[in-house]
């Protein structure tokens, strides 16, 4: 086979009873209804030699033993290997608790049907292949602002920043297919937050809502919501109100149709994924202390104290290039990979492979505020060193380079 074939598979995780919430710490009770579905959708893509399979899911995040999980039962289900699948969360604040250990209790029976469902999409996905050409495109958007701003005591609140470092832009990438409806995956890099710690009802956010706005407004296309480098960035979330979850979606929406209108065909092989773990240096002045050694019996190995690995995932799609990064990015990671690709669209993502901690920038660090020492949150989290951020942008660049050397 010499052209690209893409499928396309999707299941409802709504949970059917309520469930413990993830997203912020402090809600006081399980959720107490349902606003909109949440929902796990599969692409399969697939040059005849090798499939890669894309599994996008509504919910907040993964952490490293969830995100195996999943794979491996997807893996079981379809017979592709685990590399060969590729995750990314939404990061909406208004779905059920999946992470182990952390601030929420976790749902194991929730997270249970989610795996199940996951695997029935992707095997849609690969039932599904058809031809498909690739086109790629974007367009402004305006739905959110940087969400770090200096007080007059020098340390960073979140608050909107107007001034702040943003990307006010969505990326699309239009499989146009021979049969099955179109399927676009689409970006931009703004935190699933309109709804404030108070709401209780099951949502996808702003993210669901433009899904169901290009869905209804040409039918049989199929719409991906990927989630980039929002680590520094909030919606606009004033009014905390499901009428903004809906505003905003729609303005995201039109944003994506005009991204559309404007897109143009690229070459769409060679097929290419690669993964890589990143070392990134730990602030040992904020490790905790070690846990005493069990006197008997056999002792587990301790893990590093000097480093811990990031995981980084590439994809290639001919002129178009993905990475994603297995944290909370700040924006200015997005705009480090988009100077150095030569690709005709480049897609910088986190929430892909899990979700160990935010990846602030060095200036972040010397700033302080919340995003620097968010890591007490997460059940994979360690104190990273200000020193991340150049590493990061080095594994970034080399990733790219990576696929961009493969001769089709």
């Amino acid at each position: 086979m010499s052209h690209l074939q893409v499928g396309f598979g999707r299941e409802d995780i709504t949970p059917d009873v309520p469930v413990h919430m993830g997203g912020y710490g402090y809600r006081y009770s399980p959720s107490q209804g349902v606003h909109d579905k949440l929902y796990t959708s599969a692409v399969a893509l697939s040059d005849g030699a090798h499939t890669i399979l894309l599994l996008a899911c509504d919910v907040v995040s993964f952490d490293l033993e969830g995100d195996r999980e999943l794979k491996g039962a997807v893996s079981a289900a379809t017979g592709l290997p685990p590399d060969a699948i590729i995750t990314n969360t939404s990061h909406t604040h208004a779905g059920p608790m999946v992470v182990r250990s952390a601030y929420q209790p976790f749902e194991p029976a929730y997270y249970g049907a989610l795996v199940f469902k996951a695997a029935s999409a992707a095997r849609q996905a690969l039932a599904t292949c058809s031809d498909a050409a690739l086109w790629v495109g974007a367009a402004p958007v305006d739905i959110g602002a940087n969400r770090r701003k200096m007080t007059p005591k020098g340390q960073a609140a979140l608050e909107e920043n107007p001034g702040g470092q943003t990307l006010p832009e969505v990326t699309v990438w239009q499989f146009k297919r021979v049969s099955g409806g179109d399927v676009v995956l689409w970006s931009i890099p703004i935190h699933g937050v309109v709804l404030h710690d108070g709401n209780l009802l099951i949502s996808a956010e702003w993210m669901g809502a433009a899904v169901r706005d290009l869905e209804a407004n040409q039918p049989g296309l199929h719409a991906i919501f990927l989630q980039g480098c929002c680590g520094d960035q909030n919606p606009y979330r004033d009014l905390n109100s499901f009428d903004q979850v809906q505003t905003i979606g729609m303005k995201a929406a039109e944003s994506v149709r005009s991204a559309l209108r404007a897109a143009r065909e690229i070459d769409a092989l060679p097929l290419v994924t690669r993964i890589q773990q990143v070392a990134l240096p730990l602030d040992q002045t904020r490790l905790p202390p070690e846990p005493a050694l069990i006197p008997d019996g056999p002792r587990p190995p301790r893990p590093s104290r000097e480093t811990q690995d990031l995981p980084l995932r590439g994809l290639r799609l001919g002129d178009a290039l993905m990475v994603g990064m297995a944290g909370e990015p700040f924006v200015e990671y997005a705009y480090h990979g988009r100077a150095v690709s030569p690709a005709a669209s480049t897609l910088i993502l986190g929430y892909t492979d899990s979700t160990l901690n935010y990846l602030p920038t060095e200036r972040a660090y010397q700033e302080g505020g919340y995003e620097p020492g968010a890591w007490i949150w997460y059940p994979d989290g360690k104190p990273w060193s200000p020193a991340i951020e150049g590493i990061l942008k080095q594994a970034i660049t080399a990733m790219i380079n990576e696929l961009w050397d493969v001769k089709q």
